[in-house]
């Protein structure tokens, strides 16, 4: 089998209280896909700190018994703008009076309770020093094989080194973005918003580049029924991480459905790296996009273009995803169902 090359970019946030863990999703899919040679992953300041996402990284390949994909730390701050903001706002969700108690119980960085007879969750080591955008390329050079790079955080890895490593740029096949909003008014999302000059660079930077927007992954759904179906249904001896990955999905859930104007979770992530492996998962047409200052994203030809906005970038701009199939999909890849 001709397997893609992947390297994701990501802030994943499982056993973070407070934190998405929609990232976790989309790695323990291209972990376990046959069609994806995952052989790194990039961790970046967003949905959490780049020391807690590499852990958390660390924490999910070790329980999907993954042992042979690098985890490099990457940037911990955006390059413009200030971290304090998205920080404030993941320890407001996790002191949420509605999720607290479900974040501690099932939070799996935490010991078990000595009366259930399981052993504590294995300790890992500190996370490493940050990597610079120098040590990051040298999972592009390491063969002179594309690379797919799918960027389902902050863009501040993925910009640094197409501004400084050009010779590892160009070992990049095709990027696969999940961020920007062209619709919800003056929505920004997270992964733009948190750096938007990144967000700019990278669009502009001429490497074949397909958009997941917003738009798109807000007609995913994962409800709290269809998973517990789900989870009822794994092949506990062909998938026995089925009950870690409840620990940390479950909270969110929990949380999501009752302060989201969803019935359980969106996909967000996943969409970007299913589309990498599957495309007949998703619609797509070539569009002009631009991208405003603020990282909001809009059609080339919007007249509401604020000054300062970039040039015209032409993307495979994904429009429409199918929710049943892709879930079918994670469920088939990751619980062996």
């Amino acid at each position: 089998m001709n397997m893609s090359r992947l390297i994701i970019d990501c802030d994943p946030g499982n056993g973070v209280p407070g934190a998405n863990v929609d990232d976790a999703i989309a790695l323990s899919y291209a972990a376990k896909c046959p069609e994806l040679d995952l052989v790194s992953i990039w961790t970046v300041f967003g949905n959490t700190c780049s020391d807690q996402g590499w852990s958390s990284a660390r924490r999910l390949l070790e329980s999907l018994q993954e042992s042979t994909i690098m985890v490099r730390r990457g940037a911990d701050e955006p390059s413009c703008g200030g971290r304090e903001h998205w920080i404030r706002n993941r320890r407001q969700a996790a002191n949420d009076p509605q999720a607290p108690g479900q974040w501690r119980r099932n939070d799996p960085t935490r010991p078990k309770d000595a009366s259930t007879g399981s052993t504590p969750a294995t300790a890992l080591a500190p996370a490493p020093p940050i990597s610079s955008a120098h040590d990051l390329a040298q999972d592009l050079l390491a063969t002179d094989k594309p690379t797919t790079v799918a960027a389902i955080g902050p863009l501040t890895n993925l910009s640094a080194v197409i501004s400084k490593e050009p010779e590892a740029a160009r070992r990049i096949g095709r990027i696969y973005v999940m961020g920007g909003a062209l619709g919800f008014g003056d929505l920004v999302d997270t992964n733009f918003a948190v750096d938007p000059q990144a967000a700019r660079t990278v669009l502009e930077s001429g490497i074949p580049l397909t958009l997941v927007p917003l738009d798109v992954t807000r007609t995913t759904h994962l409800s709290q029924e269809r998973w517990e179906l789900l989870l009822g249904r794994a092949d506990r001896t062909e998938a026995p991480w089925a009950s870690d990955i409840d620990a940390w999905l479950a909270p969110w859930l929990h949380y999501s459905r009752r302060t989201r104007p969803v019935d359980g979770m969106w996909l967000h992530d996943l969409v970007a790296v299913a589309a990498a492996s599957q495309p007949s998962l998703v619609r797509s047409e070539t569009a002009e996009i631009a991208i405003a200052p603020n990282g909001k994203l809009h059609r080339a030809d919007d007249s509401t273009l604020p000054a300062g906005s970039s040039q015209a970038v032409s993307v495979d701009l994904v429009t429409a995803v199918d929710n049943e199939a892709l879930i079918d999909s994670w469920a088939r890849v990751v619980l062996r169902e």
